[in-house]
């Protein structure tokens, strides 16, 4: 996340909101949320073939 190529680039100013945000995200990284949101990913990605008739 910090590193000067990566995925996600975030340049650290310190402010609060920033660091909520940080905070926020980091919650958000188990395995159960990984879970959660690869199974999302999987319907958006099934979605489009049921769309046609």
């Amino acid at each position: 996340m910090f590193q000067k190529h990566a995925p996600l680039a975030v340049r650290a100013d310190g402010s609060l909101w920033q660091l909520q945000w940080i905070a926020q995200m980091l919650r958000n990284c188990t395995q159960e949320r990984y879970a959660v949101n690869k199974e999302r990913m999987m319907r958006i990605e099934v979605a489009p073939d049921s769309w046609s008739a």
